[in-house]
């Protein structure tokens, strides 16, 4: 039997690619709304932008006390201003909302309070201590855009500017199915001719890796015909099937007559 001629592989995956092209294998999938928590690796399918701002208030930043940046303008270490605590200043935590009329804070570490009072000895500038409204992130302002893979960060932004859900690519959704005789899951008790198959568990981390949903099948046996309808249900509900079988002619290589049914070699 004469030799089969090989295409070089560069002219074999323009042809492949552009068979896949023609049978619209790169079409853009649905989208779907996803909860945030569940949308890690995901990709946007619309960009996402900022409901609220981030803080959506003026936030104390340190512990210590709130004052009126005003009434320090004048504060000497020679001449301190005294205020009066309660009415003046407030004791405050990180993370409290600005008290209205305040507009920076002393952090503890550095304030002077004793007897009701609280003694400044320099003037404290405006928006001292203070995480003021958006400045983390502005409502309206984009998170991030279409098409992006949801990196942890990216996660975190966006359920911190207000969202609960988000729209996302649906996944591919692969089939892999190892096809052979003699192949068994993994078993620490191997017989003669029997063979671990762990292809499945590289190729499905492999496309998980790549943002798919992989649904690995155990090892599968049987004679064309079985074969044939467990591969043609597996193309029923994914996108993709992948047979890790034998290619060669032998009498139990049903790769090639299963693919030549349902498409061509």
């Amino acid at each position: 039997m004469p030799t089969p001629s090989l295409l070089p592989l560069t002219d074999a995956l323009a042809r492949w690619r552009e068979a896949l092209e023609a049978v619209g294998a790169f079409r853009r999938l649905p989208a779907e709304s996803v909860p945030v928590a569940q949308a890690h690796g995901r990709v946007t399918a619309v960009a996402v932008w900022a409901r609220i701002s981030s803080p959506h208030y003026h936030a104390v930043a340190m512990d210590g006390y709130v004052v009126r940046s005003a009434m320090t303008a004048n504060a000497t270490p020679a001449r301190p201003v005294r205020l009066r605590l309660g009415e003046d200043a407030w004791y405050v935590n990180t993370g409290d909302a600005l008290p209205q009329g305040f507009d920076a804070v002393i952090p503890q570490e550095e304030a002077r309070a004793a007897g009701g009072w609280l003694e400044v000895s320099e003037p404290i500038p405006a928006w001292s201590h203070v995480r003021l409204i958006g400045e983390d992130m502005a409502a309206a302002q984009l998170v991030a855009p279409a098409y992006q893979r949801l990196r942890p960060q990216d996660l975190g932004a966006i359920a911190g500017s207000g969202h609960r859900r988000v729209q996302v690519f649906r996944q591919p959704r692969i089939a892999i199915l190892p096809l052979g005789e003699r192949l068994i899951p993994p078993d620490p008790h191997v017989g003669p001719g029997q063979i671990i198959e762990f292809n499945s568990i590289v190729l499905a981390a492999m496309a998980r890796e790549w943002g798919a949903a992989a649904h690995p099948f155990p090892p599968q046996d049987g004679d064309l015909e079985t074969l044939f309808a467990q591969v043609e249900a597996a193309l029923d509900d994914h996108d993709l099937v992948v047979l890790n079988a034998g290619a060669a002619g032998g009498a139990r290589d049903h790769a090639e007559r299963i693919i030549r049914r349902l498409g061509e070699v």
